[in-house]
């Protein structure tokens, strides 16, 4: 949605107000990732929604530097598409830069290694997103609601894409807000790969 449009999901049609929920449902999934993002970004000032040129400004001049695309929580490259689709297809596209290593596309589960530009095209519904493949690590919940004090964070997911090669991605679980956002209980996880095809998860007790 753009800033200073109607922003609320009611006054549009079924359709599109089905393809609005889809995606509140999939951000609220993912609200323990998000809480553990803003305590990033007030310890270290590093934003969780970066243009691809802050993480490889090696690539700028070559698509790093786009506006119009961007990395949401270290691990979803994200491309919105701005363009009305193909009244005939329902079709639209638009080219996006692929940062280095091996990226998943969320729809297709299909991948490509960057840095390449690709051309994507999606339906009307679709914005073209992909996951880090190699060392992704995302913690998500599968409690609905749309309200984060009513989750229940007792059982958690983690979507995990080991590494081929020796690397170690980290990752702290903060406690889900509640008593006045005065809970500060942390969890430390780390995916560990050796680039021999072996690949460890270490989850520490909460502190």
């Amino acid at each position: 949605r753009f800033h200073g449009g109607d922003h609320r999901p009611w006054r549009y049609d079924n359709a599109s107000e089905a393809v609005i929920r889809q995606y509140l449902t999939m951000r609220y999934k993912l609200s323990p990732s998000l809480i553990a993002a803003g305590h990033h970004v007030a310890e270290t000032g590093t934003p969780f929604v970066q243009r691809c040129d802050l993480v490889w400004p090696e690539h700028a001049a070559n698509g790093a530097a786009d506006p119009t695309q961007y990395l949401f929580l270290n691990d979803t490259l994200v491309a919105p598409i701005f363009d009305d689709p193909d009244p005939k297809s329902g079709m639209a596209n638009r080219t996006v830069w692929i940062p280095p290593g091996i990226w998943q596309d969320a729809w297709d589960g299909s991948t490509v290694t960057g840095p390449k530009v690709v051309l994507a095209v999606q339906p009307a519904e679709r914005q073209p997103m992909w996951h880090r493949k190699d060392g992704g690590f995302v913690v998500m919940t599968d409690s609905p609601g749309l309200r984060i004090e009513e989750q229940d964070w007792s059982e958690l997911t983690l979507e995990l894409h080991p590494s081929t090669s020796a690397m170690v991605t980290e990752r702290t679980l903060y406690a889900a807000p509640a008593d006045g956002g005065r809970e500060k209980a942390t969890t430390h996880l780390a995916l560990r790969t050796d680039g021999r095809g072996k690949a460890a998860l270490e989850i520490t007790e909460a502190s």
